[in-house]
């Protein structure tokens, strides 16, 4: 839910910064009371706290080198599996039925 709010808030951003005046933009109003897109234009994404923030944040993506797309998991565990041999496997399951003889014994 609350990315959804975050997507619609960023759309109407656009919509704002699409008109070049703040007189233009209060005019062209979207899908919502005028009321609220005054409040919208005049107590938020005019003041400069907004766009010195709206400013930092441009910049800080136009420093990235790629996009992190891989949810929750880091790009190093998206990195190549170890590949294991057959032997690698024969010791372990050798190992395993030792260990499980001793212990049935």
């Amino acid at each position: 839910m609350g990315r959804r709010y975050t997507d619609y808030r960023h759309d109407l951003h656009l919509q704002y910064r699409k008109s070049k005046s703040l007189a233009k933009a209060q005019a062209e109003f979207p899908n919502l009371s005028q009321e609220d897109w005054n409040y919208l234009c005049t107590q938020l994404f005019n003041t400069p706290e907004f766009q010195k923030l709206s400013a930092q944040n441009a910049q800080s993506r136009a420093c990235l080198q790629f996009l992190h797309r891989g949810g929750s998991r880091s790009f190093i565990s998206r990195g190549p599996k170890p590949v294991y041999s057959v032997v690698y496997f024969c010791v372990l399951y050798q190992l395993n039925l030792e260990v499980f003889m001793h212990v049935v014994v």
